[in-house]
């Protein structure tokens, strides 16, 4: 594993993954959407909605053999799943940004 720690900031987003765990958090700090977890666990889905939107969810997969991020349907395991809507140019942003947490954990993504 790498010890290099990533960090994104994205408009309102500001997303961490440091020695194993990623952290997500929004400005202003609410207590309903900080989510942390070890990135073995993390699922992220990039959904197209209508116009130029997207949603961006954060969700747990029970297998590490599942896509970290990607556009397809993930099967998430979760309580609560924190999610941000987002331009669809912003995909490109966050693949790359995942990409390089995928490859830190031994990781794939998606379509």
């Amino acid at each position: 594993m790498s010890p290099e720690t990533l960090e994104l900031e994205y408009e309102k987003l500001f997303l961490r993954f440091d020695r194993g765990i990623f952290e997500l958090f929004e400005f202003p700090p609410t207590t309903d959407f900080h989510f942390r977890t070890p990135a073995q666990w993390l699922a992220v889905q990039f959904d197209a909605r209508r116009a130029d939107k997207c949603r961006l969810r954060f969700g747990f997969v029970e297998s590490p053999d599942a896509p970290l991020f990607g556009t397809q349907m993930v099967p998430f395991v979760f309580t609560h799943t924190p999610s941000a809507v987002l331009p669809q140019a912003a995909e490109g942003v966050f693949r790359e940004y995942f990409a390089r947490v995928a490859e830190a954990t031994g990781r794939r993504l998606g379509a």
